[in-house]
């Protein structure tokens, strides 16, 4: 991709955050790996996403529970991050499975059906709960709640209420990518339904979607470049969050 070309879409991507009441800041082209960010707007309700450089390694992080209006200064990741897990009652810790390394940091206390992010090395699949394999010493494991897409087709049934959404998903060819939807205008909250974000990413993404997995949104929604600002809407509280960052880091 051409500068002037990421130059465009950058630009792009810091008015449409400001017509919402969204932060954003222009990334350096200087770096050598910029990773793919687009934006659109649709139904007054923003949309971006950011295609993870195939390099890039997924990793989990746990650390004390911050506040999304100081992701800036406590999220550690050299490449990409966002919102991870899932935490529903108190919001001051992870209520469903994570493993890093084969060392569980919080067991699965929620009942609710959902998929497991699975990764191996360089590899992450999604894994219905229900098929979980136990983790070797060199898998790291992540629950959360509702699967959107498997296998390439809308998964179930979903509960009707807006929220902001973020996810990760998975192209057909194997490529990861993050992807949130939010409404700054109304408070950051009342975005879009579950179903609707599902029809949505698959609709704006540039390839078909094999799986998309939904993570702790509502308030708790941002994401996350390296060295620029977070883009969020509200100031929920973080318990947990995936880095994606080059595989040497």
């Amino acid at each position: 991709m051409a500068s002037q070309d990421l130059r465009s879409i950058l630009l792009f991507i810091a008015a449409m955050l400001t017509l919402t009441g969204v932060r954003a800041e222009s990334v350096s082209t200087s770096q050598p790996a910029v990773p793919k960010i687009s934006a659109r707007e649709v139904r007054d309700i923003g949309y971006v996403w950011v295609d993870v450089p195939h390099n890039f390694r997924l990793k989990i992080r746990v650390p004390r529970p911050f506040n999304v209006q100081d992701a800036d200064t406590n999220v550690q990741c050299a490449g990409i991050a966002m919102t991870g897990g899932y935490s529903l009652k108190s919001r001051a810790a992870p209520e469903g499975l994570i493993v890093i390394d084969g060392r569980q940091v919080s067991p699965h206390t929620t009942r609710m059906d959902g998929g497991v992010l699975d990764i191996r090395g360089s590899q992450a699949s999604l894994v219905r709960r229900s098929a979980v394999q136990p983790a070797s010493p060199l898998t790291s494991q992540i629950y959360s709640q509702p699967i959107l897409i498997f296998d390439g087709k809308i998964d179930g049934t979903f509960k009707k209420g807006k929220a902001n959404r973020i996810a990760l998903g998975k192209y057909v060819d194997g490529q990861i990518f993050m992807v949130m939807a939010f409404n700054g205008s109304r408070g950051g909250m009342s975005a879009v339904t579950l179903r609707q974000f599902a029809v949505d990413v698959g609709a704006l993404t540039p390839r078909k979607v094999d799986w998309l997995l939904a993570f702790d949104g509502g308030p708790s929604a941002f994401i996350k470049v390296a060295g620029q600002r977070s883009v969020s809407a509200t100031n929920g509280k973080i318990v947990s969050y995936l880095c994606a960052e080059p595989e040497n880091d």
